[in-house]
């Protein structure tokens, strides 16, 4: 039998679990939205996509040598960044690509463990 379990390198920042207002990432359990690279995360007190603020993205700027796109898991209703963090974003030439906070998981983690240069913004759920 063939095992298909992606090997991911010691140090990445895994999406083991999200829902019920948190998610657990490589073990820690965190009770607040979260933007999230392969290598960083932080904290954010948004409680929709709207309320994203130029601090909660400061991550993505400082390591925009290694992201290519942004996945924004917007939570449970269809919204999108304020403009200024759009304009922000593009301005480093960060792409948005906009999906529900549990495909934005899901794709995370299969796009870190092909080594992928990804980050995401995930409103808890």
């Amino acid at each position: 039998m063939q095992d298909l379990t992606p090997i991911i390198k010691e140090g990445r920042k895994v999406i083991e679990t999200y829902g019920a207002g948190s998610f657990t990432i490589s073990s820690a359990k965190y009770d607040f939205s979260i933007i999230i690279t392969p290598f960083s995360l932080k904290e954010s007190e948004a409680k929709n996509i709207s309320e994203i603020t130029e601090n909660d993205i400061s991550i993505l700027i400082d390591e925009k040598d290694k992201i290519d796109f942004v996945l924004v898991g917007f939570g449970e209703n269809s919204d999108y960044l304020p403009t200024n963090i759009e304009k922000i974003l593009a301005k480093e030439n960060i792409r948005i690509e906009y999906m529900s906070t549990g495909a934005a998981c899901r794709t995370y983690n299969v796009l870190m463990s092909e080594e992928r240069k990804i980050a995401a913004i995930l409103i808890a759920i």
